[in-house]
């Protein structure tokens, strides 16, 4: 039995686990054959890392075994896993001890790449589509590479952020204050199975439709659109925490969507996951031009949406650096 996950993921959400009997593989995390066992071993996997695997292989039928903690990184170590071994024969001579650590070291190698792949994609990515994403094959050539498609693009800016970090004065309290509201709004594009692009200053900046592309355009927008209305919630919502009595403006942001051609994919130095395109600085343009608490959609997006009777009449209005006037809808605040 081969149990392991991501050294960071104490919720267990990029667990992974095998178990083989006779050569055969009778047990996978990636495909569940058994609802009860799966149940099990996800239930005690961190007992089992951290070497009290006792409830599961009695379910499984060890009597005696040997096991070999995974344990990866030299200067920070950490227990991500481990190898647990029933011999046919019951006992271990000298040979099969030698083997099975030849083997955990071949193992611990991989989930060293495991763990360095996970830990990148995590910045970007939500925990099922990472999963996902190690579960294909050449994932990064056949996923990630960069490619020309068309997705849903959601800009979110705090509103006065200059004025509220006067307000705040304390960097640090800003800081805080930024690191809260981001968590929660990446959280929120997570949620939407959109992808956390980057974030500029106060800017968050979220896809839909990547990195899979197997949704339908109307699918797409809607869940940005979603995604927009929770982030104006969550933003207004903490108002009432400490330290904005001297901030005499409502807490909010303000937000621009669009539909649009880019190019997105793996880009840069560090390999970021990232898009560009005439598209994405329209929509930038436009979340500029919304007032605060204020979604604006450019009608390449409003087209797409199966409902789009929430939005008010056809606006234009001129953008700097952009030739043709956008052209966009406000969604009624009710």
């Amino acid at each position: 039995m081969l149990v392991f996950k991501h050294y960071d993921d104490p919720a267990g959400t990029s667990l992974q686990y095998k178990v083989m009997e006779g050569g055969a593989l009778i047990a996978d995390s990636s495909n569940p054959k058994d609802p009860v066992l799966d149940g099990l071993i996800r239930a005690e996997a961190v007992r089992v890392i951290l070497g009290q695997p006792t409830l599961v292989l009695d379910n499984l039928g060890f009597t005696s075994w040997r096991e070999e903690a995974l344990i990866i990184g030299v200067r920070n170590q950490q227990l991500v896993g481990r190898i647990v071994v029933c011999g046919k024969h019951g006992e271990f001579n000298t040979f099969d001890r030698d083997l099975l650590a030849r083997f955990a070291d071949y193992i611990r190698l991989r989930i060293g790449d495991f763990n360095r792949e996970w830990k990148h994609l995590s910045y970007t990515f939500p925990a099922a589509t990472i999963k996902r994403l190690l579960r294909t094959q050449n994932y990064r050539t056949a996923l990630l590479t960069p490619r020309e498609c068309e997705a849903a693009v959601l800009f979110a800016d705090v509103s006065h952020f200059t004025e509220l970090c006067e307000g705040l004065k304390d960097p640090t309290a800003i800081g805080h204050f930024i690191q809260d509201w981001s968590r929660q709004v990446v959280d929120i594009i997570w949620e939407t199975d959109g992808v956390f692009d980057k974030m500029v200053g106060d800017c968050v900046i979220g896809l839909w439709g990547p990195p899979f592309f197997d949704l339908e355009p109307a699918e797409v927008c809607a869940r940005a659109l979603g995604a927009a209305k929770r982030i104006v919630e969550v933003t207004e919502g903490m108002q009432k925490r400490a330290g904005f009595a001297n901030f005499n403006r409502p807490l909010t942001v303000s937000s621009g969507l669009n539909y649009c051609a880019l190019l997105v994919g793996q880009i840069g130095p560090n390999d970021d996951y990232t898009a560009f395109s005439s598209g994405m600085n329209h929509t930038a343009r436009l979340q500029g031009l919304a007032k605060p608490g204020e979604i604006l959609a450019l009608e390449a997006f409003i087209k797409e949406l199966p409902d789009p009777d929430g939005f008010g009449e056809l606006q234009e209005s001129s953008a700097k650096n952009v030739s043709a006037p956008l052209r966009y809808r406000a969604l009624w605040r009710r």
